[in-house]
C-alpha cells in the first residue's frame, strides 16, 4: 500500500504581511510616549492631568487593538479556508473508510466472542451442576461482564472454577448455621451471592428480634405487676375504715419495712394515707 500521498512541499502556507518589524518600530515610539509614566507624581493638584494622560494612553491601546483584531482575521481566514478544504478531501475520507473497517472488524470479533462465551457458559453450567450449585450459580452475573477478546478458554474456565468452588464453600458454611435460619440465609445469599454478608444480615436481624421480644415481655410483665398492685390497693381501700385494733402482746412486734408503689385515683391515695395515720404506721 502507497503511504506516500502527499509531502509538505504540496502544501504551502502563502507568505503573510509581514508585520513583526513594524510591532518593533512601533513598540519603540510607544516607550517613548510611556516614558513619562514612572516619572509622574500624582498629587491632588495634578490628578486631573494624570487622568487625562491615562485616558490618552487607553484611547491609544484601544485603535490598536482594533488593528490586532484585523490583522487576526486576515490571518486566519486563508487558514480557515485551508482547514475547510483539508477537511473536505483529507479527513472525511480517512475518517469513513477507519468507521468502515472499524465496523468490519467488529463484525468478525462480536462473533469470535459470542462463541467464546458460548463455550464458557457451558462449561461454567456444567461445573456447578456438579458442584450442586447449579440454583445459584448465575452466568451472566458472575463472567458475563469479565470477558475480552484476548482471554483464553484455559483462563476463562480457571475463573468458572473459581466462582464455582465459591459459591460451593458459602453453600457449606451456611449449612453449618442453625436449621432454622438456613432458609433465610439462602433467600439472602441467592442476592449477594456471599455467604459472609448472608449469614451477617439474618444473624442481625434475629438478633434485633429478639431483643425486641425481651423488651415486650419486660412491659408486659410490668404492667402486669402494676395491674396487681393497683387491684390489690382498692381492695383494702374499698373495705370499710375502722381504727385498727391494737394487740398487746407479751413481747413488742419486731419492726419491719416494706416498699410498694401504688397507683390509683388522687381521693382514694388519700383516704389510704389517712387510714395509715390512723392505723399509727410510719410511712415517706
Amino acid at each position: 500500500m502507497n503511504t506516500e500521498l502527499i509531502s509538505m512541499d504540496m502544501i504551502v502556507v502563502e507568505q503573510i504581511p509581514i508585520i513583526k518589524e513594524r510591532l518593533i518600530e512601533v513598540a519603540v515610539k510607544i516607550d517613548e510616549k510611556l516614558s513619562i509614566v514612572d516619572g509622574l507624581v500624582c498629587t491632588e493638584e495634578s490628578l486631573k492631568e494624570v487622568k487625562a494622560i491615562r485616558a490618552e494612553f487607553n484611547k491609544d491601546f484601544a485603535e490598536i487593538e482594533k488593528l490586532r483584531k484585523a490583522v487576526k482575521e486576515q490571518v486566519l481566514n486563508p487558514y480557515n479556508d485551508f482547514e475547510k478544504t483539508y477537511k473536505e478531501c483529507v479527513s472525511d475520507k480517512y475518517n469513513a473508510a477507519d468507521k468502515t473497517l472499524k465496523s468490519k472488524i467488529e463484525s468478525v470479533t462480536d462473533e469470535l466472542k459470542t462463541e467464546k462465551i458460548n463455550i464458557i457458559r457451558a462449561y461454567f453450567n456444567e461445573y456447578a451442576e456438579s458442584a450442586h450449585v447449579r440454583e445459584y450459580a448465575d452466568f451472566d452475573k458472575q463472567m458475563a461482564n469479565i470477558f475480552r477478546l484476548s482471554d483464553t478458554e484455559t483462563s476463562l474456565k480457571r475463573i468458572c472454577r473459581e466462582r464455582i468452588d465459591s459459591l460451593a464453600s458459602g453453600i457449606k458454611a451456611i449449612e453449618a448455621q442453625p436449621e432454622e435460619l438456613r432458609p433465610e440465609i439462602l433467600v439472602e445469599f441467592k442476592k449477594s451471592l456471599s455467604a459472609t454478608d448472608a449469614i451477617s444480615v439474618i444473624s442481625a436481624r434475629h438478633k434485633a428480634i429478639e431483643e425486641q421480644m425481651r423488651q415486650q415481655k419486660e412491659r408486659e410483665e410490668r404492667q402486669a405487676m402494676e395491674i396487681d398492685t393497683v387491684a390489690k390497693v382498692e381492695a383494702v381501700i374499698s373495705q370499710p375504715l375502722a381504727p385498727p385494733t391494737v394487740v398487746i402482746e407479751e413481747e413488742p412486734d419486731p419492726i419491719k419495712e416494706v416498699a410498694f408503689k401504688v397507683r390509683a385515683p388522687l381521693s382514694k391515695l388519700k383516704a389510704l394515707k389517712q387510714w395509715l395515720i390512723d392505723g399509727g404506721y410510719e410511712f415517706e
